[in-house]
């Protein structure tokens, strides 16, 4: 060489292929040039030293190990002189910038899941759950329980609510007005209780009846107010010509106290 900073790179005197290849190859083992992609050269190199493994390089004129940058992050880079980062990181692991190989330490862990090219664990969503390692998707939430965000494992539904496949917290989805529920794990509406006959339910999510019906009404069940009024829907029929008893046409029926009868309070 006649000059301490030699470019002969435009003679082709040394090849790099970028579709597999990371390591220069020289045509000339007398070459002087600037130093290649993938590469550092220190003061005084006779040849370019690879990049270790763990770093990709694109830039020419790499003096130093330190100045190789790290392997993009999302790929891991096993080689050394790596240019582009190819390899992307496998389903199931996450590969932070740097990562030179695939080790049981960036197997992706449970409450989280890692598809191909993840940079970091991809933690699961509320309404879903992942009880295993190194999985590339979360699980659909159990109906009957509910999985907060990041959960490796399903917690049952809690008395007073129902929880269908998906459910994201314990209160989403409460037993309605005129229902409750005393035990956990319910899975849909449908298994939440009828409020007792006598009583009545005014809220959403009880896990009890609210109160005794009110005096001058009667509640077969399901009521979900304590003075219902629910004869203009004539669910029960009273004739004002000799009958003096009324007929019910609904054993569920809540409604005001009809002619010629009584209700105490908490009266079905």
């Amino acid at each position: 060489s006649s000059v301490k900073d030699p470019h002969d790179s435009g003679k082709s005197s040394y090849r790099v292929s970028y579709v597999g290849d990371t390591c220069v190859t020289a045509l000339n083992t007398t070459l002087n040039d600037q130093c290649p992609p993938g590469h550092y050269c220190p003061a005084g190199s006779s040849a370019p030293v690879q990049c270790p493994p763990g770093t990709n390089s694109t830039s020419r004129g790499l003096g130093a190990e330190s100045d190789c940058p790290l392997c993009t992050k999302g790929y891991y880079c096993p080689d050394g002189g790596t240019i582009y980062a190819t390899h992307k990181c496998l389903a199931g692991y996450y590969c932070p910038s740097g990562t030179a190989t695939l080790v049981d330490s960036l197997i992706c862990p449970r409450g989280a899941h890692c598809p191909t090219g993840s940079p970091a664990p991809v933690l699961c969503d509320a309404g879903t759950y992942q009880d295993e390692m190194g999985k590339s998707t979360c699980k659909v939430c159990p109906a009957g329980n509910y999985c907060l965000y990041n959960s490796s494992t399903p917690t049952t539904c809690p008395a007073g609510s129902y929880c269908p496949a998906g459910t994201a917290y314990s209160n989403q989805f409460l037993c309605p007005n005129g229902t409750y529920s005393n035990t956990t794990g319910l899975q849909d509406v449908k298994n939440c209780t009828a409020c007792t006959p006598g009583s009545y339910c005014g809220s959403p999510g009880l896990t009890a009846p609210t109160d005794v019906c009110e005096a001058g009404y009667f509640c077969g069940g399901g009521s979900s107010v304590k003075d219902p009024h629910d004869s203009g829907k004539s669910s029960y029929r009273v004739s004002y010509v000799g009958d003096t008893c009324v007929t019910a046409l609904n054993t569920t029926l809540n409604d005001q106290c009809p002619p010629g009868h009584y209700c105490p309070a908490g009266s079905s």
